[in-house]
């Protein structure tokens, strides 16, 4: 439990302090849009809020990840709810809640099973993809307000349809606060990036309300938020629903924990630590269940919220604690001031999953030299080799389900000897951007152990992508061979 914790040092506490008051600054406006996002009330976003930040401190693996009510899952969790809830409002609040534990269920199932190898099987160009398509639907779905004019239901296009018909009733007053808005989360993103651009929209939004009485003048506002604490325990809905929603919910999860481990990945690159990827699926079934049980809402890693945790100086969780407590007392003091996945997943058979997890998992072979010949060394224990030299050769093409995998079986084989690691690529015929990626990054982590890193003998696809995919500035020097690549490398008195 709370394992970012361990050896703390005193000198990081104002550190942590200061990023958990800059992080609280952008998840209270953000947590009241995303849960008008799922159809809640904004007020739900912040009872998710609480116990989710202290349980992934809890339970997770990264330094600074920061779980909250976010967009994506904000979206899916409306697009599940709403067809079981019907018009009933409570029953939809309750449903919510309910999605939010039936996905912490899973994700602590999940955990427990040590599922996080499932991480590997989620291409990032794919998930990216997913996630701009639920952009645009949450655009298309926000533009009425913006405009001030009623929403149209339906898909996609029947509400962009909606939106162009409707035109002509545009709320100009409404149109300036928004247009306003978006102006100061944009100037301040781009120019003054340690003011909370999200907060200070809300700031002017309200001063604007207060000064020029736009509310009594067609422009909608959020309204009153009651404050005080959530109550805590099941929602009110019948165990059927739970069964109904477990198969949502653990595309739910899907999404969430693959968004949420790049951002900590990405951090915990930076700082120089490892996440579990086993231990994130932990964390974010004890903030899940958390956050259903406080009457809240599903959550995820926020890697926009994590960023800013990071710039802000956060050495730890203890910035979530922060956030949490500071959240605590927006509920009781503050609140005035703000007034399709099942089946995606029903096609996926064991037997594809077995060959997925095979060729995640491709053999890396050392080899050495023998005579004009680099040969698996496993095979040929009798042909010494030079320790300050790894030549290795991966035996299969490189793609975004088995690049971490190659990656780490690479840098285990390092010593404290190694000083050039030479990959030949005469094996692996193909490569996607995600392995491309893998390779810059594994070249500036072990050029910082002073370890030169370079590729040989790349082939057809391989040379091209890794050619497109990397600037110069820190793509791996190819070589047309083995021999080529390290012969500048300094004889040794240690080879045969």
């Amino acid at each position: 439990m709370f394992e970012s914790l361990a050896g703390y040092r005193p000198q990081w506490l104002r550190a942590d302090v200061v990023a958990g008051l800059t992080v609280w600054a952008v998840l209270v406006p953000e947590a009241l849009a995303y849960a008008s996002i799922a159809g809640v009330p904004p007020v739900v976003g912040l009872y998710a809020a609480i116990p989710s930040l202290i349980l992934y401190a809890a339970a997770g693996s990264s330094r600074h990840l920061v779980v909250g009510p976010m967009s994506a899952t904000a979206a899916l969790s409306a697009a599940i709810v709403t067809p079981m809830a019907g018009a009933d409002g409570g029953r939809y609040i309750a449903l919510s809640a309910a999605l939010a534990i039936a996905t912490g269920v899973a994700g602590l199932l999940a955990g427990a099973i040590r599922l996080g190898f499932v991480a590997a099987f989620i291409s990032e160009p794919v998930l990216k993809g997913f996630i701009v398509g639920l952009a645009l639907t949450i655009i298309i779905g926000q533009v009425p307000k913006l405009f001030g004019i009623p929403k149209h239901e339906g898909d996609f296009f029947e509400q962009a349809w909606g939106v162009l018909t409707r035109l002509g009733d545009i709320q100009w007053r409404t149109l300036v606060v928004g247009v306003v808005s978006l102006a100061i989360v944009l100037v301040s993103k781009r120019w003054l990036p340690l003011i909370p651009g999200s907060l200070l929209a809300v700031l002017v939004g309200i001063a604007a309300v207060g000064l020029f009485d736009l509310d009594h003048k067609g422009v909608a506002i959020v309204g009153h938020i009651d404050a005080g604490l959530p109550s805590v325990g099941l929602p009110g809905v019948e165990f059927g629903d739970f069964v109904d929603l477990l198969g949502p919910a653990v595309g739910v999860l899907l999404i969430g924990f693959a968004e949420g481990l790049g951002a900590a990945k990405t951090y915990a690159a930076r700082a120089g630590y490892q996440v579990d990827a086993n231990r994130e699926l932990l964390g974010l079934g004890a903030a899940n269940l958390g956050a259903g049980l406080a009457s809240g809402m599903v959550v995820n890693g926020s890697l926009s919220k994590t960023a800013v945790n990071g710039s802000a100086g956060a050495k730890t969780q203890v910035s979530s604690l922060v956030v949490a407590g500071l959240t605590v007392l927006t509920l009781l003091f503050l609140t005035g001031l703000f007034d399709t996945l099942p089946g995606l997943l029903v096609g996926i058979g064991i037997s594809m999953l077995l060959l997925v997890y095979r060729t995640s998992r491709p053999h890396v072979v050392r080899v050495v030299r023998s005579g004009t010949l680099w040969v698996d060394a496993d095979r040929h224990p009798e042909i010494g080799s030079r320790p300050d030299l790894l030549v290795v050769r991966v035996e299969s093409g490189l793609f975004f389900a088995n690049a971490d995998h190659v990656r780490e079986q690479i840098q285990r084989l390092c010593t404290d000897h190694t000083r050039m690691v030479v990959l030949d690529a005469e094996t692996s015929p193909s490569i996607d951007v995600t392995a491309a990626a893998m390779l810059a990054d594994l070249r500036r982590d072990l050029g910082r152990r002073g370890i030169d890193f370079r590729i040989a003998r790349s082939i057809g696809q391989f040379g091209d992508a890794l050619t497109a995919a990397e600037s110069r500035a820190t793509a791996p020097g190819l070589y047309p061979t083995v021999s080529a690549a390290v012969a500048d490398l300094p004889p040794s008195n240690d080879e045969p």
